[in-house]
């Protein structure tokens, strides 16, 4: 697969039964050479999470920010070094914890087109029921990869 773009989308779809959280140790977009993009930084990009521990209310001061999800600490005992997110449940649309929010959202946003040729998880090792069972990809929403396990 080799997809051109400026934004990927990743959706968190379900976890592995957690009720509250979902979270991922990192992840790593590789260009049409299979160079990784995010770490080292090659190229700017920002990145976000829709909801992510900032936003919600009573997590304001934790650690476990998008941001790790590129800082290059994909294993190992920091967990505070990790992405945790409030989960929604996608199934559960009129579950009062979605927060108003269909999905988990994690959006990447580079400055320039960017190819992409493969993707690849660290699924969150502290509480495996917390990891990312189903996703789905989409570049410059173009859905471009979908696992779901259900």
């Amino acid at each position: 697969m080799r997809v051109c773009g400026m934004m990927v989308k990743i959706r968190l779809l379900s976890n592995y039964e957690d009720k509250d959280y979902i979270c991922l140790n990192g992840l790593e977009i590789y260009d049409n050479q299979f160079q990784p993009l995010l770490y080292p930084r090659r190229l700017p990009f920002t990145i976000y999470a829709d909801p992510n521990v900032a936003t919600s209310s009573n997590l304001v001061n934790d650690k476990r920010v998008p941001e790790n999800l590129v800082n290059g600490r994909n294993e190992g005992e920091e967990f505070d070094k990790f992405f945790l997110a409030p989960y929604i449940n996608s199934k559960k649309l009129d579950n009062s914890k979605n927060l108003g929010k269909l999905f988990n959202q994690v959006f990447i946003f580079f400055e320039d087109f960017v190819t992409i040729s493969a993707i690849s998880f660290w699924n969150y090792s502290k509480t495996p029921t917390r990891g990312v069972k189903d996703v789905e990809v989409f570049v410059d929403e173009s859905l471009v990869y979908s696992v779901t396990r259900m």
